[in-house]
């Protein structure tokens, strides 16, 4: 091992155990900083079983990690996950929220 894994999953563990491991291994590893700020964030979505996280390259398995800034207006937005979940690609969401009255249009300005 070189060093750039920082949990090994061992055969003998539950999919429970395991599924655990890898959540509290994504959030201790994970810093999303906005504005230079560090962010606290949580798990929002995970793979159900861990055999969706082993399907072919055209298939996906999401994490979906939820983060609240203090800023209301956002200039950089940084990103740092653990070695040891490979390659991942990534989609940064703001989003935009608004009340829409019982039957009515709404239009959202981007």
């Amino acid at each position: 091992m070189l060093g750039d894994t920082e949990l090994v999953l061992q055969a003998g563990q539950t999919e429970q155990v395991k599924r655990k491991q890898l959540k509290e291994l994504v959030l201790t590893h994970t810093k999303v900083q906005a504005n230079g700020a560090l962010l606290s964030c949580q798990l929002n979505q995970f793979p159900a079983q861990l055999t969706q996280l082993h399907k072919g390259h055209h298939s996906r398995a999401y994490f979906r990690l939820g983060c609240v800034s203090p800023h209301k207006q956002l200039s950089a937005v940084s990103l740092v996950l653990p070695k040891s979940l490979g390659r991942v690609y990534t989609s940064l969401v703001q989003p935009k929220q608004q009340l829409i009255g019982t039957g009515k249009k709404a239009e959202f300005k981007l």
